[in-house]
């Protein structure tokens, strides 16, 4: 996509009885986030490494 990177989510439309209605699909174009300095990894939730 040009070299854009896209973050792309689907969510549940339901109405006031929770019933199912359909699904939106959302794009979001998060490029600057993928430039931002520093480290880029993923939450480690280990307890081993937390400090208490």
């Amino acid at each position: 996509m040009n070299g854009k990177f896209l973050y792309i989510s689907y969510l549940a439309i339901r109405d006031k009885q929770k019933i199912f209605k359909g699904t939106i699909e959302v794009i979001q174009d998060i490029t600057h986030l993928r430039q931002l300095p520093g480290e880029q990894r993923l939450l480690d939730w280990d307890e081993q490494n937390t400090e208490t």
